[in-house]
């Protein structure tokens, strides 16, 4: 299947020749990505129909038929895991949570909320703070990471870092009505 897209590079100078090896992988390999996406977006759309259901043993079956997959696009094993902890924890299996949830992609930022939260519950608060660092570095954007971090971070008496969580985040998203309540929230305890 190559031969007939490598014979060409053969008399290009190596360069030209990398270049363009790595531009014809690159659209093999999307290509392939889009196509066992396709297979696998149904997947957790079934899953996510059956956890709003509270339906949640048959999620559990539909996010496993999704592991095969895992081997061919990255970061799907952690979002296999991310749902499975978080259908543990809306049942209240808070242990098998954490399991799972250890293992999700922290692109899942809703995942590390429940994760960070289990953490806080279980006294490993430097644990917790550090998963919600390294999570608002790549989510960033979301403003509702921002404002569970801080209300963790209150609720284990540091209202001083909690303020600062807020702040940042203002600084970071710009104003907005939820965590300038907060901020108020907390600053007049």
């Amino acid at each position: 299947g190559f031969l007939p897209v490598v014979i060409p590079l053969i008399g290009m100078h190596w360069s030209l020749g990398l270049i363009l090896s790595l531009i014809i992988s690159t659209f093999i390999f999307v290509k392939l990505a889009q196509k066992v996406n396709a297979q696998v977006s149904p997947i957790f759309e079934n899953a996510s129909k059956m956890m709003q259901l509270q339906k949640w043993k048959q999620a559990m079956e539909i996010l496993e038929t999704a592991r095969p997959f895992s081997n061919k696009i990255f970061l799907i094993q952690g979002q296999i895991e991310a749902q499975l902890g978080m259908i543990y924890y809306y049942q209240g299996k808070e242990d098998d949570a954490l399991r799972h949830l250890e293992k999700a992609t922290v692109r899942n930022w809703y995942a590390m909320i429940i994760f960070a939260f289990l953490l806080s519950k279980k006294k490993k608060d430097d644990e917790m703070i550090k998963k919600f660092e390294y999570t608002v570095k790549l989510n960033g954007k979301e403003v509702m990471l921002w404002n569970a971090y801080a209300f963790c971070l209150n609720r284990i008496h540091k209202t001083d870092e909690a303020i600062n969580v807020l702040n940042r985040a203002i600084k970071k998203l710009g104003k907005n009505p939820e965590t300038e309540a907060n901020l108020k929230s907390i600053q007049n305890n």
